[in-house]
């Protein structure tokens, strides 16, 4: 079982996106920090609906 799966179960798929779009926002800051994209974005309420 992989790591979006497991999360899906312990949350909601509301919950967990690996949409590029959500993730590249998530991806940087104000930092001086090159940008990364995370694998997966968690929140602790409803992403989308």
């Amino acid at each position: 079982m992989d790591l979006v799966t497991s999360l899906i179960e312990i949350l909601s798929e509301d919950q967990v996106s690996i949409n590029e779009t959500i993730r590249g926002q998530h991806s940087q800051d104000e930092s001086y920090h090159a940008p990364h994209l995370p694998d997966v974005v968690v929140s602790r309420e409803i992403l989308m609906k």
